[in-house]
Formats: structure tokens, sequence, C-alpha cells
């Protein structure tokens, strides 16, 4: 018979039938913890009883956490019960079992005289990760949030996130979360806010546009732009957050538009005319990083390569690039830049974007060989890497 090894002592593996199991459920009939006396009570004897205990995630008799969950069943096993033992546990009882581990939790949260901070902020963790608890769990976290420690109230938005869409409810709470003065909670509110979805985009539409709080507003945008495409509504506020007056509220605008992604690039399309340069500049930005799918903005990018803003002329070699051998129809207008602009920078740009762009750009070939006599040295190593690009490596 083989033997596995428990704290201190020693069991036979396996143990317990299902009648044991139904004698431990009619000694506490509630299901509302188990303590030593109720396990003695089936004839388990003291060593037994603090395995069963222990592998339900009691610390002591006095805890109330009765549940039966993915993890504890696997305990159980590891603790050498039977799978009919927990199965039998885990049955018609189940639901019962599972209310009870969360109304016990829930007090651990919110009982701040009884439990530290960090038994509360794991609490919370365990709440989320309690299988089939979850909406059971979202009042009780939402309350965390409001908790006076910044570990409890980062714990409780991160256990939001891992609930997800099933967590619809506390989505105002969770808004309030991003002027918390915990970065860390400000994250996880945010992180949180993406993982529920849809349900969140108006809330955070609303916050970008009334908030007075610059890094609100920026959080706001990012969390839209983790939603990506199913966010598409926010495409005309965050055009206008383009044009903030907060540089960094303008490059987390143009991040989440290009995540948005194609839905985005007819709008993107009409901020490369903006009278404002940065914001024109950050629309080439998020036009290159949506890539290929950006190709019907090819002629406006084009244009752009004009632009009097040589950052914006930067920009936009680059997103050509990005667009990569669909962007063909601009290799004439990037040889003219790359022989023209007396910026370095876009030069560069221009001959990795014909690099990008690939064999179909084999007419750049004799323009690039003359900018390998260029008095910059960063440009004629791009230059070389482009013309290995389309020619092929020799």
């Amino acid at each position: 018979m083989s033997i596995i090894f428990i704290g201190r002592h020693e069991m036979n593996n396996k143990i317990g039938d299902a009648k044991l199991a139904q004698k431990i459920i009619g000694a506490n009939a509630d299901l509302d913890g188990l303590t030593h006396e109720e396990c003695a009570a089936t004839g388990l004897d003291k060593n037994r009883c603090e395995d069963l205990i222990l592998a339900l995630g009691h610390k002591n008799s006095n805890d109330k956490s009765w549940a039966i969950s993915k993890d504890e069943r696997k305990r159980l096993s590891d603790s050498g019960f039977s799978k009919k033992f927990i199965s039998k546990l885990a049955g018609t009882d189940g639901m019962r079992a599972l209310k009870a581990r969360v109304k016990w939790l829930g007090n651990v949260v919110r009982n701040k005289g009884t439990y530290n901070y960090e038994a509360r902020a794991k609490t919370c963790i365990a709440l989320s990760e309690t299988l089939g608890a979850q909406k059971y769990s979202v009042p009780i976290l939402i309350n965390a949030l409001n908790d006076s420690v910044a570990e409890v109230r980062d714990c409780a938005a991160q256990a939001l996130g891992v609930i997800g869409p099933a967590a619809k409810k506390p989505i105002y709470a969770l808004i309030v979360a991003l002027r918390d003065i915990s970065k860390n909670v400000r994250y996880s509110a945010k992180k949180a806010l993406s993982k529920i979805g849809t349900a969140a985009i108006p809330a955070l539409i609303a916050m970008m546009k009334d908030d007075d709080k610059k890094n609100v507003r920026s959080d706001a945008a990012w969390t839209l732009g983790k939603i990506g495409p199913a966010a598409k509504e926010a495409i005309p506020a965050l055009i206008v957050a383009l044009k903030d007056s907060d540089e960094f509220m303008g490059l987390e605008a143009s991040q989440a538009l290009s995540e948005i992604g194609t839905a985005a690039v007819p709008a993107l399309i009409d901020a490369l005319k903006d009278n404002n340069g940065d914001v024109r500049g950050h629309a080439a930005y998020a036009l290159g990083d949506i890539g290929p799918a950006a190709k019907e903005a090819i002629p406006a990018l084009i244009v752009a390569l004009k632009d009097n803003d040589e950052e914006v002329r930067r920009k936009t070699a680059r997103a050509l690039g990005l667009i990569g051998p669909a962007a063909k129809e601009a290799v004439p207008a990037l040889i003219v830049t790359l022989l023209r602009d007396y910026n370095t920078e876009v030069r560069v740009n221009a001959a990795l974007a014909l690099g990008e762009i690939g064999p179909v750009a084999k007419e750049a070939v004799p323009a690039l060989i003359e900018m390998l006599k260029d008095s910059d040295e960063y440009v004629r190593r791009t230059t070389t890497r482009a013309i290995e690009k389309i020619e092929g490596s020799k």
C-alpha cells in the first residue's frame, strides 16, 4: 500500500468514502464551517481531521471558510481522500458551501479590526479565484475599493479585473478608482475596466470629456485602447483628445486609436489635415501602428510627406514603411524625400520605409545608392540595409 506524507504524520492513500462525507455534512448541516470537534464526531481521528481542515483552507477550528473549489479538490486528493469522498462533499450541497465561503471571506475583507490589511488584500484575490463565486463576490470587492489601505484597494481592483465582463456593476466604482491617490490602484482599476470591456465604454468616454485631471483622461484613453476594436464608438472622443493641450494625452489617444484599428482610419486621415502639427503627427503615427490595414490612408500620407513640420514628415515616412508593400504607390514621393529633405531623421525614415516596402520599391535603388554618399553615417547605414531588403542580402 502506498504511503503519502501530510504534515508530521503519514496516511494511507486513499481514504474516505461517500458515507464518511455524508457524516461530515450531517455534523454541520449548514455547511458554514467545520471545526475539529465536528470533524471528530464523524469518527475521524485527530490527524485525519487536521488533514481535512487544512485541505479545505482552514487555519484553525474557528475559521468558517467551507467550500470545495477546484484547487481544494486537488488538495483533498493530495491529502489522501478518495474521489468519491470529495465528490460527495461537493455534490448537492456545493452551492450552499460556496455561498457560505463567500460570506466568510467577505467578513474577512470587511472586518478591519480582526484582520490586518495583508489578510484583507489576499482575501480579495481569493474571492476572484474561487470557482463559481464571482457573482457573489462583486459587492464585497466594490466595498473593498473604499478600504483605507491602498494595498487592499489595489487587490480589489485586480480581483474585479479577473472576474471581467461578469463584473459590470462595479464600473462606476472603478471609474472613481481612476482618481485614487495610489498609482498602483489606478493602474489596476484601468486594467479591470479594460477586461470588463464594452460595458465600460460610455463611462470612459464621459471621463475623457469631463474630467479635469489629465492623468484620469489619459487613463480613460489607455483603457479604451485596450478594449480594442469593440471601442469604435469612442473614436470621435479620441480624435478630440489628439488635440489636448497635454502632449501625453495626445500620445495615449493616438495609441488607443491605433489599437481600435481599421475603424479609426477615416478619422485619422481627416486628422492629417488638422491645423495643429502635433495632431497631424499623432495621426500619422497611429496610422503607422495600424499597419497594412491603414492602406486607404496612403494618398493622404503621400501628401503629408510635404508637410512643413519635420516631425510630421518623419512620422509619415515611418507610417508608409509600416504599411509595407501595399504602399508601393508612395515610392516616388519617398525617393524625393530621401534625396531632398534637409532633416536627417526624415531621410532615415524614408530609407527605412523603402526597405520595408521591399522588392516592389526597386525603382528606389539608384537613389539609395546615391544616398550612400550622405554626410551622416546613420543615413548611410540605414540606406545600406534598405538596399539589402529590396535586392535581397548578398
